[in-house]
């Protein structure tokens, strides 16, 4: 485990070319390393899952978690913005796979990256559209 690492809200143009925010975590390393990409839990885009992101930092990867309400709510607590979102309980599927399949390409491109990017969910994150398709 490594304490050399680097933490901080991004923006990022996704596969419809809105900037969608999203939690970065980078691990300072001499060599490449892989990537992942956290899907966040239906309460959203939490310190908990921050916390998920930096742990994979703090052990050699590369990680991002997107804020998948952003584009409905881009000021909201993530609180309001998992209200606002539970009425239709889910993310349309082409904005779930294109904000992680865009996250996936972000990682991929960072400096440090070895190319290689998995993608894992907690909760409703886990049952997505996306844990189910390739990225």
């Amino acid at each position: 485990m490594t304490s050399n690492l680097r933490a901080e809200t991004i923006y990022f143009d996704s596969y419809d070319d809105h900037s969608v925010e999203a939690y970065l975590a980078t691990t300072e390393s001499d060599h490449k390393v892989g990537g992942v990409v956290v899907i966040h839990h239906f309460p959203g885009y939490d310190e908990a899952t921050k916390e998920i992101v930096r742990k994979f930092a703090a052990n050699g990867y590369n990680a991002v978690c997107v804020n998948l309400y952003y584009r409905e709510s881009p000021d909201a607590s993530f609180d309001d913005a998992a209200g606002r979102r539970a009425s239709q309980w889910w993310v349309p599927d082409d904005q779930l796979v294109g904000d992680v399949g865009a996250a996936a390409k972000y990682l991929r491109a960072l400096a440090n990256s070895n190319q290689k990017v998995g993608v894992i969910g907690y909760c409703s994150g886990g049952d997505s559209q996306c844990s189910r398709r390739a990225v």
